[in-house]
């Protein structure tokens, strides 16, 4: 497994995202949501094979429930990701550098899609990887995220290191008013990040990041 040298998260401006989008650009704040909180709900309640009473149920739920995730993607330019996750290309998309095949000085795990669960049974050895599979399996439907994950025991907010925020793509919907405040959240980080624009290609249905020229 290779982890790519970049990953990206989309972001939106709206309501109070937009407070927490701008302290992950100027402060490099970071958060990890618990799996309650995803939109799809399957995502980490996999149907284990094998009897398994109420309290072993509970058991396992409360386990996953008490891990925290941050979620990422390979790309920059998919068109669902940024309608969904980037206020329909209002938001921004942030671009995070791996060092040496890790993120924020976490492991990273990449998404496993697929038609059916995968083969897990209580009877299983259950250890890091068995419980990796069971949070990394997702539906053939999600596949066009690319998903990375990094999992942590203690949730909520962290602090990043400022270097591994590289840039932040703006959004081609994205308003004038809100280009030119986002562009002074950057100019206002301790480290130096670039900025892109995501353009409307004229012969495709994609939108490709360019520098950001002013």
């Amino acid at each position: 497994m290779s982890v790519p040298s970049r990953l990206y998260k989309y972001r939106s401006l709206m309501g109070e995202s937009r407070d927490r989008t701008r302290r992950a650009i100027v402060d490099t704040e970071v958060y990890f949501s618990r799996c309650t909180q995803f939109n799809d709900p399957f995502d980490c309640r996999l149907n284990v094979r094998g009897e398994t009473d109420d309290e072993l149920r509970r058991q396992m739920d409360a386990v996953t429930e008490s891990i925290e995730i941050f979620c990422l993607s390979e790309c920059n330019g998919n068109l669902l990701m940024w309608s969904h996750y980037g206020d329909a290309h209002r938001g921004v998309c942030l671009e995070y550098s791996t060092s040496e095949g890790s993120l924020f000085g976490c492991s990273l795990d990449q998404v496993a899609y697929a038609d059916a669960y995968p083969e897990l049974s209580v009877t299983d050895n259950v250890d890091l990887n068995w419980t990796r599979t069971y949070l990394s399996t997702k539906s053939d439907d999600w596949k066009y995220e690319k998903e990375w994950r990094i999992f942590y025991r203690t949730g909520g907010v962290h602090l990043a290191p400022s270097k591994d925020l590289s840039a932040v793509i703006l959004g081609c919907m994205m308003s004038s008013e809100d280009r030119e405040e986002v562009i002074q959240w950057v100019a206002s980080r301790s480290t130096a990040s670039r900025v892109y624009e995501a353009r409307r290609d004229e012969g495709a249905f994609r939108v490709q990041a360019i520098p950001f020229e002013g």
